[in-house]
């Protein structure tokens, strides 16, 4: 929601349901895949994004004002500003 309220549960960073998002992210090649060793884990936070996307549409994906990784949640909680890890971003997005 807008005001940073959770619209779901969170998934946590071992779920490995987003496999098939994965293996599709990594089919694109993309050269920002290319600072890791070019696969993509489910457990990143792409595949992840798009398995909501796909499979919570209707529940969770509309409502969402921004889709973030928890880490990410809580810095804004704690500072009122949304930022991401900068980590994160040349690692695994």
């Amino acid at each position: 929601s807008e005001d940073g309220s959770p619209v779901r549960t969170a998934i946590m960073w071992c779920d490995a349901r987003a496999a098939s998002e994965a293996s599709m992210t990594t089919a694109t090649k993309d050269q920002a895949l290319c600072v890791g060793n070019g696969a993509v884990s489910a457990e990143f936070f792409i595949p992840k994004a798009l398995w909501i996307k796909r499979n919570e549409f209707d529940s969770t994906w509309r409502w969402a004002s921004r889709v973030c990784e928890c880490q990410d949640w809580l810095n804004y909680k704690l500072s009122g500003v949304w930022v991401v890890n900068s980590c994160n971003i040349a690692t695994r997005w």
